[in-house]
């Protein structure tokens, strides 16, 4: 139904590079429970911080904001 990428450091740090359903599957909550997954192994590994690689102008950029990501400024 999907699949989602990340990977986390040393530092505590991580962070998620990709994240796709299939067709059928959008507008299912597939992409919430995988992130809901990825939260919950990222707990379970000690992460501190959990970011995301995403371009700015990016339409999906609306679907993390409602599940509780905040845009960071660039370092």
């Amino acid at each position: 139904a999907g699949f989602l990428r990340f990977h986390k450091r040393r530092d505590h740090v991580a962070t998620l590079y990709e994240i796709a359903s299939a067709g059928e599957f959008r507008r299912r909550g597939v992409a919430r429970h995988l992130i809901a997954s990825m939260l919950e192994a990222c707990r379970k590994m000690g992460a501190r911080l959990i970011r995301l690689s995403c371009p700015a102008d990016l339409p999906a950029n609306r679907f993390y904001e409602s599940i509780g990501f905040v845009r960071a400024t660039a370092r």
